[in-house]
């Protein structure tokens, strides 16, 4: 997904995606991961990129606006294997 929007916005050449979805196939390993590793774009383009290819508003944050307390929210074991964090709390509503 993120390769092909690459690749048609003439960020990445063909053979780099070429490369990548090689890569991607054999070795179970992420899109995004392989795209920074190889630093084909920068994290900020490549997210920025994710934002609006899922609709979903990009968010900065600095570590000092995470609530300590938010993170009891989601095990430790989530965040590791889905890497996302607790942002805050607001009522009912978990911002991840």
């Amino acid at each position: 997904m993120l390769l092909e929007e690459l690749l048609k916005k003439g960020l990445i050449t063909k053979k780099e995606f070429v490369s990548v979805e090689y890569e991607i196939k054999t070795s179970n390993r992420k899109e995004e991961e392989l795209i920074l590793e190889k630093d084909l774009v920068s994290e900020d383009v490549l997210f920025a990129l994710k934002s609006k290819i899922l609709n979903i508003p990009l968010r900065e944050i600095s570590i000092e606006e995470i609530n300590l307390d938010t993170l009891k929210f989601i095990p430790e074991e989530s965040v590791i294997t889905y890497q996302m964090i607790p942002l805050a709390k607001k009522g009912n509503v978990l911002d991840v």
